[in-house]
Formats: C-alpha cells, sequence, structure tokens
C-alpha cells in the first residue's frame, strides 16, 4: 500500500511540474529562431518577454575575425526581428559578457549589466 500512494506521489508531482516540449510551428521559421549574419559562433545569454509577446534578448556573436561583440535584439511576438528596434533589430552592447543579465523595470526599460 505504501508503495503504490508512492508511486501516484511520484507521478502526480512528476505531471505536476513537467513542461510542455513541443515548439509553436507558427513562431519564426518552423518554431526556431536563428541569427543570421557572418558569424562563427553565438553566445545567447538572457531572454525576457515583454507584456505584449515580443522578446528581448543578450547574445554575443564573433565574426570571422574572432572579435566579440555583445548585442540586445528585439523579436515581435511570431518570432520576426523588429527592425523598429535599434539598427535593424539589434543593439550594440558598449561591453563583452558570457553570463549577461536582463531585467525589465516596473517602468517598461530593461536593464541589461554583467
Amino acid at each position: 500500500m505504501i508503495k503504490q500512494l508512492i508511486l501516484i506521489f511520484i507521478l502526480l508531482t512528476q505531471s505536476a511540474f513537467s513542461q510542455i516540449i513541443s515548439k509553436d510551428n507558427g513562431f519564426a521559421s518552423n518554431g526556431k529562431f536563428t541569427t543570421s549574419g557572418n558569424n562563427t559562433n553565438n553566445y545567447w545569454s538572457r531572454m525576457i518577454q515583454n507584456s505584449d509577446g515580443s522578446i528581448y534578448f543578450i547574445y554575443n556573436k564573433n565574426n570571422s575575425s574572432g572579435t566579440e561583440k555583445s548585442f540586445l535584439s528585439k523579436l515581435t511576438a511570431n518570432g520576426i526581428v523588429d527592425i523598429s528596434f535599434g539598427t535593424n533589430g539589434e543593439l550594440e552592447l558598449p561591453y563583452i559578457s558570457t553570463d549577461s543579465q536582463l531585467k525589465k523595470q516596473d517602468d517598461g526599460k530593461l536593464l541589461g549589466y554583467c
């Protein structure tokens, strides 16, 4: 009896904390967004979702000469780059970090820091 109760408890706990792993094929390109350009590596650091469904994210890019730069980009709720944000949807940050933080303040402004 105790073994059955433990098994039921484990199954209930597992189902309560499980995540849906299917993707929305209407988002970006078949459910996946990839950065483009002449970059050899991309390092995603942090992302947040705005109340309108748009997504802000910080990432680093290495160009072919090995120069690494950090950027903040914005996607629409459909996963399309919002070209009205920054320069063609991205804003170059004045620092390089592999573990940046991105927070949204109460006034709606974004705070990115190392």
